[in-house]
C-alpha cells in the first residue's frame, strides 16, 4: 500500500477519534527535532495506512456491538446470557483493537533509531508533566 492519503487521514480522524496531531511524524517541528528522514516518514505513513482499514473495521464492529448491547440492556426481555455474550464479544473486540494499535505503534517505533525512540520518550514525559502542571 502506498503513502497514507489525506482522505485516509480525514477518515481515520473521524472514525478513530484521532486528531491531525496524532500523526506526529508529519509535523515539521517533530520531523526536525527527531531528525526523521524522508524515508522514515514514508515508512511511518505506510505502516499507518497498512493497518488503517483493519483498525477502522474493528472500531465500526465495536460501535455496532455496543449499540446492540445498550439496546439489549434497555429491553426487559433480554436474558442474562444474551447480555453476557454481548459483553464478552465487546470485550474481545476492544482487546483486538488495542492489540492492533499496539502492534502498529511497535512497528512504527522499529522504524526509528534508538536515539529517536529515546527522544520520543523524553518528549512524551515532558508533555505529560505539562498536562499535570495545568491541572
Amino acid at each position: 500500500m502506498g503513502a497514507c492519503r489525506r482522505d485516509d487521514v480525514a477518515m481515520s480522524t473521524r472514525l478513530l477519534g484521532a486528531s491531525e496531531r496524532s500523526f506526529w511524524w508529519r509535523d515539521p517541528d517533530m520531523q526536525s527535532e527527531l531528525r526523521l528522514t524522508d524515508r522514515q516518514v514514508q515508512e511511518l505513513d505506510r505502516l499507518f495506512a497498512e493497518r488503517l482499514n483493519e483498525r477502522i473495521a474493528l472500531h465500526q464492529q465495536l460501535d455496532r456491538l455496543e449499540t446492540r448491547f445498550r439496546q439489549a440492556l434497555e429491553r426487559k426481555d433480554s436474558s442474562e446470557l444474551v447480555i453476557e455474550q454481548l459483553h464478552a464479544e465487546a470485550t474481545r473486540l476492544r482487546v483486538a483493537r488495542n492489540a492492533r494499535r499496539t502492534m502498529m505503534i511497535l512497528a512504527m517505533y522499529n522504524v526509528l533509531t534508538a536515539e529517536q525512540r529515546a527522544w520520543i520518550l523524553v518528549l512524551r514525559r515532558d508533555a505529560a508533566e505539562n498536562r499535570n502542571d495545568t491541572r
